[in-house]
């Protein structure tokens, strides 16, 4: 039931009736500092008395009658933490309480993907006309996560000539590509 080792039961209550009738007193005291309520440091030195009953080590012997205080300041302190961060993880309630679920908008995507086909599609024919290396500029600032000034020292080229290019084609498909629902008003790119 007990961990006391070699020492005997008796030994370990006479040492925490020592204990109890030396330091009770200063112990509920430093509970109190901790805890700042008198049940909670009520409980914290019961778990101190139940916790040293159990593990009963000579280690933790102070003189002939009791524990070493220091060792039970410790164990408070540390005990009082472990609750107060085990208290700060528990979440109460639902997560998603007061979270408005706004549903899956099916017709926004198929929109969304039909306008990147068309772009794709646009950007494939001016690879025949004067327009290809601006398109060409464009395709890779477009499908990468690079800015204008990274991507124009990849190239090899000014950063205001990466500029324009993009520029250039990104008025040019404003004025070719339509929005699949037929809304001239909103802006594609």
């Amino acid at each position: 039931m007990f961990d006391t080792g070699s020492l005997d039961y008796s030994h370990c209550v006479r040492r925490l009736e020592g204990l109890y009738t030396q330091s009770h007193r200063w112990l509920v005291g430093e509970a109190k500092k901790l805890t700042r309520h008198n049940e909670d440091a009520e409980e914290l030195v019961s778990d101190l008395y139940l916790y040293l009953l159990e593990r009963c080590k000579p280690e933790i012997f102070w003189g002939k009658d009791t524990f070493n205080l220091y060792y039970c300041n410790k164990f408070l302190y540390s005990r009082w933490m472990n609750k107060v961060k085990k208290k700060n993880k528990i979440r109460l309630g639902d997560p998603d309480e007061g979270v408005e679920e706004i549903p899956y908008d099916e017709e926004e995507d198929r929109r969304i993907y039909e306008l990147h086909e068309q772009v794709q599609r646009e950007l494939k024919n001016l690879e025949i006309t004067k327009l290809w290396p601006a398109a060409k500029i464009f395709s890779l600032y477009f499908g990468s996560e690079d800015t204008m000034e990274s991507l124009a020292r990849k190239i090899g080229i000014s950063k205001s000539t990466t500029f324009l290019a993009i520029k250039r084609i990104r008025g040019y498909l404003k004025m070719v590509i339509t929005p699949p629902d037929g809304n001239e008003e909103e802006k594609v790119i």
